[in-house]
């Protein structure tokens, strides 16, 4: 990678979850910050609510005002704390850069980014209804052939594929482009979220050489989520490969802008790898009856 490219690597995550005490200061931090949208409403902790992994680097939750009624029963926010306000704001303007070019994301609050002492800072966005991650997908469970294979995991399979080429035709590099960070909103559309790492084509001034490359690596994490999750766990290599070709490369190329050759290069060795992987999980899981998890 050229010395551009080496500037804007990005740094490792950090975990950094919250004590159920330390969200409660958020909570009622926000309650006094997030008066105009509550109207004097205090806000909670929800311990029901979940979204994402749990192997996420940063701790997300959501709060809600404590006495709910009729008016207010959909009043629900999203709360991801950082410790460096630049990584927090990094990924709202991410966000809002996405908007622009006509991804859905989620939707900010106010200003966005909240200080809280000494927490740190929190990032809060309106709850999407029903927003599921596609990490949530039973891809292991159904087989080759079957119609709910091709509904259940062939369609969206493609649906990504096709996202992620106009995505990536828009300029835009995730930084962290997993199953678990991919949503699906209420009207089956992708959803994305998770962008702190999110690096713009034009943006960030990257040539067409060092593009390609983030280009590549996103669509190996991609496939290698897809191995984690135990995609096609009881079929044979081939078809794995015929239907990771079929339901994901080729909607990619069909739907993207890029021309340059070595991007077909780039996913046949992603290919190749998630092999090597899945060959990997098989011996590891030998003589169980365990999945990726």
């Amino acid at each position: 990678m050229s010395e551009k490219t080496k500037i804007l690597e990005k740094p490792s995550r950090e975990r950094d979850a919250l004590t159920v005490e330390e969200k409660e200061i958020v909570a009622r931090t926000l309650s006094h910050r997030l008066n105009a949208y509550t109207k004097g409403q205090t806000l909670v902790v929800n311990q029901a609510q979940s979204l994402g992994a749990s192997d996420s680097a940063h701790d997300v939750f959501f709060i809600q005002p404590e006495l709910r009624d009729r008016a207010n029963k959909r009043l629900i926010f999203g709360c991801k704390r950082f410790r460096r306000l630049e990584s927090a704001e990094h990924e709202l303007g991410s966000m809002r850069i996405a908007q622009e070019r006509g991804f859905t994301t989620l939707q900010p609050v106010g200003n966005g980014v909240f200080p809280i002492e000494p927490l740190g800072h929190v990032l809060v966005t309106k709850h999407m209804p029903r927003l599921v991650t596609m990490n949530h997908l039973g891809w292991s469970d159904f087989f080759v052939g079957k119609e709910e294979y091709r509904r259940r995991i062939a369609t969206p399979l493609q649906q990504i594929g096709a996202f992620t080429a106009q995505m990536h035709s828009a300029g835009i590099i995730h930084g962290d482009f997993q199953l678990k960070n991919i949503g699906q909103g209420q009207s089956g559309d992708p959803v994305l979220f998770d962008m702190e790492d999110a690096i713009f084509r034009d943006e960030d001034s990257l040539d067409e050489i060092d593009f390609i490359s983030y280009v590549g690596e996103e669509i190996s994490v991609l496939v290698s989520s897809l191995v984690d999750r135990g995609f096609l766990w009881h079929s044979t290599d081939h078809v794995f490969r015929e239907e990771l070709t079929g339901n994901l490369m080729d909607p990619y190329l069909a739907n993207t802008s890029i021309t340059d050759p070595i991007l077909l290069d780039f996913m046949q060795r992603s290919i190749d790898n998630a092999l090597l992987d899945r060959q990997h999980l098989h011996t590891a899981f030998a003589g169980t009856n365990g999945l990726p998890s």
